[in-house]
C-alpha cells in the first residue's frame, strides 16, 4: 500500500495488523530533480482512482473538532 504525501493516514489501535511501515521522506527520494518529476507522475502515487483531498471551510464544524481531538 502506497499513501501519498499530505495525506491522512490512520491505524486503529485496538486492530490486528502484521505488517511494517517504512517512511521515506523527500530528501531519500528527491535527490535530483528527475527523481521528483517521476515521483509526482508515477502510478504509484498519482492514483487515478484516489480520492480528492477534502477543503474544509473556516468554521468550527463537528468534523473539525473532532481531527483537533485526535492531535
Amino acid at each position: 500500500m502506497f499513501i501519498n504525501k499530505n495525506r491522512v493516514h490512520f491505524f486503529d489501535p485496538h486492530g490486528e495488523y502484521d505488517g511494517w511501515v517504512l517512511l521515506f521522506t523527500d530528501a531519500f527520494f528527491a535527490q535530483h530533480r528527475s527523481d521528483s518529476h517521476f515521483l509526482r507522475n508515477t502510478i504509484l502515487f498519482h492514483d487515478l482512482l484516489d480520492i480528492p483531498t477534502i477543503q474544509l471551510n473556516q468554521t468550527k464544524t463537528d468534523l473539525t473538532l473532532i481531527l483537533n481531538q485526535l492531535r
